[in-house]
């Protein structure tokens, strides 16, 4: 599926996707706005890198998907933990559908596993953590693409 960019010099840059996303999907046009005069346009939808250089009007990108995995930023808080913790993410896993959370204590045995959808990380997956005692734990988080460890720390 090409993407393509009008430029308006030193302003605005206009992105849509044109023909039919692999996937299912469907086509968004994303407005991009640039506060300065820029040579290259690096557009990142999540699930691929497209790269292409400034013309002097419209031009297309080839949409050369690079799959590399950006980092995504998942936050656990608060920490200390008391009773209850919220996993939030600012990021859209789209590559994900379910993510198994595991809670490990200190010795790595395994003390929780819950199962949740990855699109509850936006608005904040809540962990009910009362049950736990005092200590240091590690919550693991897994899907198809994404295996992270949180350490935090359960206070009473």
């Amino acid at each position: 599926m090409p993407a393509t960019a009008w430029l308006q010099p030193k302003v605005a840059m206009r992105v849509s996707a044109t023909g039919k996303p692999s996937g299912g999907g469907r086509a968004l046009s994303l407005p991009v706005s640039i506060s300065k005069n820029v040579d290259c346009l690096r557009l990142n939808t999540g699930l691929a890198v497209y790269m292409a250089e400034r013309g002097t009007g419209a031009f297309v990108l080839a949409c050369k998907t690079n799959t590399e995995t950006p980092d995504v930023e998942i936050k656990l808080f608060p920490n200390p933990v008391y009773t209850y913790a919220r996993l939030v993410s600012m990021a859209l896993l789209s590559q994900e559908r379910q993510l198994t959370l595991t809670v490990l204590d200190a010795a790595g045995r395994t003390v929780m596993t819950l199962q949740r959808p990855s699109d509850q990380l936006y608005a904040g997956i809540v962990i009910e953590m009362s049950r736990l005692g005092a200590g240091s734990y590690f919550l693991r988080i897994d899907g198809q693409k994404i295996h992270r460890v949180i350490p935090f720390i359960k206070a009473n």
